[in-house]
């Protein structure tokens, strides 16, 4: 029951300026003091907050009001409302897959915070209603009070797909465990990236961190030794092409480790950002420049940056990607698995493209499916012939060209001139040795040697 100053009826209290940036548990405290912090708070997640009568409820305390909005705030039956949600149609947004005494896997809808998040433009509505809350009044209109979620993973607040949350500190304890090597806790995504694959499938490993301008991105390849600052953290994704468009790409990714936006860092870091990726695209577009002026040099085959290398090779300097852009990020955690934390017993979830990213695909017109990896193969054996087979005329030519040499070039004729300078000294020496009967006999062989010697000169090349 609320505190005997505070009439039981349904208050509403029109918008007043100093609300004005104000969070809903301070605004409530403003228009009903008598109420207190805890009051506030008790109200607010019981879902008995909202701009109107028939409004959905406002259950974030820290949700921004909007400029304008009223407060209403119903205490007909308490604080504790009628014992159950009064809207009981919230907890259909949850898409709960499974839920029991220690764990509970819900497929999460994109543009729905996961915790709550003092962003204010994320703070639109009830949209920004936390998924932590919503589960708290799922719980309750089953009739379970005392449950909190503690959070294992979390999704961006467009990233829609399956995250699982514990139930209690041992089933977090384990879960956390199973993010560790040897990684028991799988997590699949796909994603609409832009632009086509130069590899069908690979591994992309860095360490992230903040760089220039306060942006998340990788500082060094994961091949190579870690930077010294303690901030920067281990990121390893695997990847691969399921569907090819004109100027884009199914994804399914593979997370090896789970740090901030690191699918978003990584696929735009390889020149492929995630459509509707407007805060990653100018990293693409940075690192494309980069990479073609020879700032950044990749060197590792596992670095998200050979990608980006092969793209500028081709000729593409800047991000390839559909003239119809999704209206959010296309990003969608597709498949769970894990150890359950009390049976052992290995679990897995599956949950496919929602419809509005089916329905963007098909926009895209026609698709052709990943090349097969028989198919990669014979490619690659093919380019190799080529470049050997360019390797092997060009050493043709070059033997060619020594035989060339060899036989008529510079060195022949050098040869046969020296030669004929040995035949004409020959015969200046007989002359010196011929005196007298035999100078006549001396001048003989000298002019014989000049003439062989002129001969040898003349010799034609061959």
């Amino acid at each position: 029951m609320p505190p005997s100053s505070i009439p039981q009826k349904l208050h509403r209290f029109e918008h007043d300026p100093a609300w004005e940036g104000k969070r809903l548990k301070e605004v409530l405290r403003l228009v009903l003091p008598d109420l207190g912090s805890r009051g506030a708070l008790l109200v607010i997640t019981n879902g008995l907050v909202s701009s109107a009568d028939e409004a959905e409820p406002w259950i974030n305390a820290d949700f921004i009001v909007p400029t304008g909005s009223p407060v209403t705030v119903d205490l007909r039956h308490g604080l504790h409302g009628q014992g159950k949600s009064k809207h009981p149609h919230l907890h259909e947004r949850m898409n709960v897959r499974h839920d029991d005494d220690h764990v509970v896997v819900v497929a999460k809808r994109p543009f729905m915070l996961v915790q709550p998040s003092d962003e204010p433009e994320n703070d639109k509505g009830t949209r920004a209603v936390p998924l932590v809350e919503l589960l708290k009044h799922y719980w309750k209109a089953k009739g379970d009070r005392g449950t909190n979620p503690i959070l294992v993973q979390r999704l961006d607040f467009e990233t829609s797909g399956l995250l699982v949350i514990a139930k209690n500190v041992e089933a977090s304890r384990q879960l956390q465990l199973q993010l560790r090597p040897p990684r028991r806790l799988k997590r699949d995504y796909l994603a609409i990236v832009a632009g086509t694959f130069t590899e069908q499938k690979g591994t992309w490993k860095s360490y992230m961190g903040y760089g220039k301008g306060n942006i998340r991105q990788s500082l060094a390849e994961g091949s190579r030794t870690a930077p010294s600052s303690s901030k920067v953290q281990y990121a390893e994704t695997r990847y691969k092409v399921e569907k090819v468009f004109e100027n884009a790409t199914l994804l399914r990714l593979q997370l090896e480790t789970g740090r901030t936006h690191q699918i978003r860092i990584h696929c735009a870091e390889a020149g492929h950002p995630v459509l509707g990726d407007d805060h990653y695209l100018r990293l693409a577009e940075n690192v494309l420049d980069r990479v073609a002026k020879g700032k950044l040099k990749p060197r590792g085959d596992d670095s998200p940056w050979k990608e980006a290398l092969a793209l500028v090779r081709l000729g593409q300097l800047t991000v390839a990607q559909p003239a119809k852009l999704p209206r959010r990020i296309a990003l969608h955690a597709t498949r769970l698995s894990f150890v359950h934390p009390a049976t052992n017993e290995r679990m897995t979830f599956e949950e496919p493209l929602p419809a509005e990213l089916e329905d963007y695909m098909k926009g895209l017109g026609k698709w052709k499916p990943a090349k097969k990896e028989e198919d990669e193969v014979v490619e690659k054996a093919e380019e190799k012939k080529g470049k050997d087979g360019k390797r092997g005329k060009k050493r043709d030519e070059g033997e060619g060209m020594r035989d060339e040499k060899g036989k008529g070039g510079k060195g022949g004729k050098g040869r046969d001139e020296g030669e004929g300078s040995r035949e004409e000294k020959k015969g200046r020496v007989a002359v010196k040795r011929g005196e007298g009967g035999g100078a006549r006999r001396a001048k003989k062989e000298l002019g014989e040697g000049e003439a062989k010697a002129k001969r040898i000169v003349k010799r034609p090349k061959r």
